[in-house]
This record gives structure tokens, sequence and C-alpha cells, in this order.
């Protein structure tokens, strides 16, 4: 996913400006993703090559019952 493609979920979802602030699970994964989005686009014209890695400190299944 992308930061338009996470636009387009939003709309896709009717999540609004309003709903995305109330509902915390919501926002931390299209903020993550419009993060990760930009740091790719500065490593495509980098100098330096460095590897991306994705750290989860839960299991996933513990992240829906919170």
């Amino acid at each position: 996913m992308n930061n338009k493609t996470a636009s387009l979920a939003c709309a896709m979802l009717g999540i609004n400006e309003e709903r995305l602030l109330s509902e915390g699970m919501l926002l931390g994964p299209l903020l993550e993703n419009f993060i990760i989005t930009e740091i790719r686009k500065v490593l495509a014209w980098s100098v330096v090559k460095p590897k991306m890695y994705y750290l989860r400190t839960l299991p996933v299944s513990s992240l829906w019952k919170m």
C-alpha cells in the first residue's frame, strides 16, 4: 500500500478526519504506511543503499485484543 492507496482506502471505507482521530486503530497503520512510503522514496535516489526492516513487538493476533 502506498499513500495513494491509503487515501483510496480511507475514501472507500468512509474514514474521515474525525473518525481517523477518534479511532486509534485506524490512525496507526495509515500513518505507518505514509512514513514507510516517504522513506522508500528517499531511498530510491539515495547514494547510500540501506536495507529496510520491519520490527513488530507483538504477535499480530494480540493486536486485535487491545
